[in-house]
């Protein structure tokens, strides 16, 4: 954690516990701001499921305050850019990031979730030019995603929203809304969700 590829800003730790990979290609940086970033260190007792950060060539993740990772995996694409405020995730979710995903604080993200900013393969309608659709998504402060759900390209959740189980989400979430099902839409507004103790 001396490397060249990792920046750590004063009184700020990355702690990783076992089955913690971190792959860093030319040009790329971890950079931790301030707070603590566990990667696997409170993962379950026995497990053997990987942590994995992958920045490829002249990618940068940024951690602004604090970060809690367990059996997740992070792919940050070429020049792409993550950038996370303070996130607690729980285990087998994916991040991977073409060109920029922003997370904010206090965002809470529970078992099998999914985030990307395109669709990474060529898609056409009919005869049309196939091409990479990619667009950045942005989660804002004090968001709960719940077990299940996949944030898709292009989506902006608001300050305080709560993404119910399950949900694909595939259109801009407004602030202290919550949404459900496939595609996600609106099932209740004006909520205030506190994180359990």
């Amino acid at each position: 954690f001396f490397c060249k590829h990792v920046q750590r800003g004063k009184g700020s730790y990355i702690i990783p516990g076992k089955n913690a990979i971190f792959e860093f290609q030319k040009g790329s940086k971890l950079v931790i701001e301030s707070g603590k970033a566990l990667v696997n260190f409170r993962k379950p007792k026995g497990s053997k499921v990987e942590s994995w950060i992958q920045l490829n060539e002249n990618a940068t993740m940024i951690v602004h305050k604090g970060l809690d990772m367990r059996n997740c995996r992070f792919v940050v694409q070429q020049g792409a850019v993550l950038e996370i405020g303070d996130l607690e995730m729980n285990g087998l979710c994916n991040i991977v990031v073409r060109k920029n995903i922003k997370i904010g604080d206090g965002v809470m993200i529970a078992r099998d979730v999914n985030i990307y900013d395109s669709d990474y393969h060529p898609f056409s309608l009919y005869d049309d030019v196939q091409t990479v659709v990619t667009k950045p998504v942005n989660i804002q402060n004090h968001v709960w995603i719940g077990n299940g759900a996949s944030i898709m390209k292009g989506v902006t959740i608001g300050e305080g929203a709560v993404i119910s189980t399950r949900s694909v989400v595939i259109k801009s979430v407004k602030p202290r809304t919550m949404v459900s099902g496939n595609p996600a839409k609106e099932t209740a507004n004006d909520i205030y969700w506190a994180k359990g103790h």
